[in-house]
């Protein structure tokens, strides 16, 4: 039995380390929280693509800087942070001028409506790869604030979910800023759907040791995400399909219909999916009533 990804972090990866003051959240999160000092933290998100991952986007170089961006602003944005600044690795074969062109003209159409300065990096020769690490602000009230999930909070999704059909997504993806900061501001919590749902549970709910019951029927998803699901019936692929640019979060129950009446308002896309639960265990629910079999590593 292969080990879950929160397994391999903490056998492997997580030592004792001198204790810091500065350091709220560590190893075993996809963003790292530092305090800044004066009621300000740093924090910061990491997005890589490669392997199986990125080849799928090689060739389509627009596609990979948007993905590699948005990911990591949208790591930042689930922590309520404000985005800042980020770096970037990159490694490719050639300097191949059309791609590199394409490739840096779809990262700053994330970038900079998020008003995200590419502050660093480094390139290099080889297969390729690429890394952005997103650094955001997070100040105020919304520093000081723990965020609380607690049994028969609601668990939500932003958007419109593609489930693993990358292409089908518009050019640039929305970095969902002022989602994260309100869903911060309500006491809750979120995670990016970049890895899958099933993944963004796990992060939210697991060091809790709560769960929830999830109807995969009520998932907003979109209509090529639909038809491919009409045509294969596959319900288990979708608490894993990854690359989804959206956040999954959880709020307070008396936060609900603020934060619905939010959601018309800004004109952002916000569906209810399930309720935490106080028993640790996640159920997958499929489009005809019955439970998906417990899936076995990592996500």
């Amino acid at each position: 039995m292969s080990l879950g990804e929160f397994a391999l972090i903490d056998r492997f990866f997580t030592r004792p380390l001198p204790v810091r003051d500065d350091v709220l959240v560590g190893i075993g999160d996809d963003g790292a929280v530092l305090r800044l000092g004066a009621g300000e933290l740093l924090v910061t998100g990491v997005a890589v693509y490669a392997g199986a991952a990125q080849q799928a986007r090689a060739h389509d170089p627009a596609r990979l800087g948007n993905d590699v961006m948005a990911t990591a602003l949208n790591r930042l944005a689930a922590a309520g942070a404000q985005p800042a600044w980020a770096t970037l690795a990159l490694t490719v074969p050639e300097a191949d001028e059309a791609w590199l062109g394409a490739f840096s003209d779809a990262l700053f159409a994330v970038a900079v409506p998020c008003s995200v300065a590419l502050v660093g990096g480094d390139t290099t020769r080889g297969p390729f790869a690429a890394t952005v690490i997103g650094h955001g602000r997070l100040a105020g009230a919304a520093a000081a604030r723990a965020p609380r999930i607690g049994a028969g909070d609601g668990i939500y999704v932003s958007g419109c979910l593609q489930v693993d059909v990358a292409a089908a997504r518009p050019l640039p993806s929305m970095v969902r800023v002022a989602l994260g900061r309100r869903v911060r501001a309500c006491n809750g919590a979120a995670a990016d759907l970049s890895e899958g749902l099933e993944a963004a549970l796990a992060a939210l709910l697991a060091p809790l040791g709560l769960g929830a019951r999830m109807d995969l029927a009520a998932l907003p998803l979109a209509a090529a995400a639909r038809r491919r699901l009409d045509a294969d019936g596959d319900w288990s692929a979708l608490p894993r399909a990854c690359g989804d640019l959206e956040l999954c979060f959880s709020v307070p129950a008396h936060a609900h219909t603020d934060l619905m009446a939010w959601a018309g308002e800004s004109g952002t896309a916000v569906t209810r999916v399930a309720t935490v639960a106080d028993s640790p265990a996640v159920t997958f629910i499929d489009g005809h009533g019955r439970p998906l079999p417990e899936p076995d590593g990592l996500p």
